[in-house]
């Protein structure tokens, strides 16, 4: 450690500032680079052992010991550090964060075994990552995330060479201690492609650009012009696309919705699957365009004779949207 007298901290010898809503996780692999050390060498080192970061969500856990820790020895101030975290989207993204490990409402899981992960819960832009110093975003942890509106281009949620998803604190697991070339962020883990050259497709189309516009504008602000709480619209954006996709032959809305656009959606058998990109993509922008006209989704709804019941099975839905359909 290093003395800064005017602080009165002993603080990291390479300390890096964190970037605009950069995830910890991301900040701690590149302070570690930054100290020529691999991530969890640098963890043993200065946290200890009994920090086990890569076996769990630590960017939605959050833990106080680890937050008191880098407040220590770094000259960030407290709520900066929260901030790292996606349990500071609370209130504004979902209303708080699960207790006892459950999933957190529209943040997509990642999939932990030991230090591996299985799920495509984390995205990323690969424009984002082509630039000076790439390194990744809380947003690109959303469900409701879809595009980079800066980049105007799609998020991709996985390496298409291999098809393995996002791991970059793994990057830099060299067996050699000796001689260690440490690689970017933007390296595939497990291919080495390099995740800035890899094309994601098409250009998104200007609704799906509005509806990413209004998202990101809902959660800055914390509310939009149909509700006060920006995590109660998008509860709603999600319940709706969930009942969308989900077939079964109760579900009305979805027959409804189906007969009134004469468009197909793709099937999910499981109600609360959580979705790859491609299939929220396709999807999110729709149901967006539903809540945009109100009138004519509750004409929709009365037309094919879709009661509350049918919509509202789990009692999920929040009194505005009720109230601006069924009463």
């Amino acid at each position: 450690m290093v003395y800064i007298k005017s602080i009165e901290k002993e603080i990291f010898p390479y300390y890096l500032k964190s970037k605009k809503n950069e995830l910890f996780s991301s900040w701690l692999c590149r302070i570690a680079i930054n100290h020529k050390v691999k991530p969890q060498t640098f963890i043993l080192n200065y946290f200890g052992r009994g920090y086990p970061i890569w076996n769990r969500d630590i960017d939605m856990l959050a833990p106080s010991f680890l937050i008191d820790k880098v407040a220590k020895h770094t000259p960030m101030k407290r709520v900066d550090i929260i901030n790292m975290f996606l349990c500071s989207y609370e209130s504004y993204v979902f209303e708080s964060v699960a207790k006892k490990g459950g999933a957190t409402e529209n943040i997509l899981p990642i999939g932990i075994n030991h230090r591996k992960r299985k799920r495509f819960g984390l995205q990323f832009c690969n424009r984002c990552l082509g630039k000076e110093e790439p390194y990744y975003r809380k947003e690109w942890r959303l469900s409701t995330s879809i595009i980079c509106v800066s980049c105007n281009v799609y998020l991709q949620d996985r390496c298409k060479n291999c098809n393995s998803p996002v791991t970059f604190h793994r990057i830099n697991l060299s067996n050699n201690v000796s001689i260690m070339e440490f690689k970017s962020l933007k390296i595939c883990s497990h291919c080495n492609v390099d995740l800035s050259k890899q094309d994601g497709g098409r250009k998104p189309s200007s609704i799906e650009i509005e509806y990413q516009k209004h998202i990101d504008d809902t959660i800055e602000k914390g509310y939009n012009n149909l509700t006060n709480y920006s995590f109660n619209y998008i509860r709603t954006l999600l319940i709706l696309t969930k009942k969308i996709r989900y077939d079964s032959k109760n579900n009305r809305f979805r027959r409804a919705v189906i007969e009134e656009f004469n468009k197909s959606f793709f099937i999910s058998k499981q109600r609360f699957k959580y979705w790859n990109v491609n299939e929220r993509i396709s999807i999110l922008p729709f149901s967006y365009l539903l809540l945009k006209d109100m009138k004519g989704l509750r004409k929709i709804i009365e037309n094919h004779k879709v009661g509350r019941s049918y919509l509202n099975q789990e009692n999920t839905l929040p009194f505005w949207f009720l109230n601006e359909i069924y009463y």
